[in-house]
């Protein structure tokens, strides 16, 4: 419990909670205003955010990888 609350207190976790906060903030504007406007909205439009989407997983999972096996090998 002791590393979990070092690792959520470390200046990346920080910076990359932030960050996942602006992406949410962004992705979900953009999701409301597709909902808002659905009938002018382009057809390309849903794939681009499915891409996008599932470019920033990917990202996230790498990025939480590298975290914990950073942290891994710091504690041992």
């Amino acid at each position: 419990m002791r590393n979990l609350t070092s690792i959520l207190g470390s200046r990346q976790c920080r910076s990359f909670i932030m960050i996942f906060w602006i992406l949410l903030l962004v992705f979900g504007g953009i999701s409301l205003i597709s909902l808002l406007t659905m009938d002018c909205r382009p057809s390309f439009d849903d794939t681009l955010c499915r891409v996008s989407i599932e470019v920033v997983y990917s990202r996230l999972k790498t990025y939480f990888k590298t975290l914990f096996k950073l942290n891994y090998q710091l504690t041992f």
